[in-house]
């Protein structure tokens, strides 16, 4: 069975185990999206996943 490739997660869980959230990030390419009282307040994504969005958002600007 395959990982999600996102995740909700309240933005205490994520700071109680953020070097396993950061793991799954980086290593699965799973996005976390945390919350607080279930209202999105941030997204994790790997490095890799913000440099092509940054890079696609400038392409569009051009």
């Amino acid at each position: 069975m395959s990982e999600s490739p996102e995740v909700r997660m309240g933005v205490s869980d994520a700071r109680a185990n953020l070097t396993e959230v950061i793991a799954k990030v980086r290593l699965l390419g799973q996005r976390a999206i945390l919350t607080r009282r279930d209202k999105p307040q941030a997204v994790l994504v790997s490095v890799d996943f913000y440099e092509r969005a940054v890079k696609a958002l400038e392409q569009q600007r051009d």
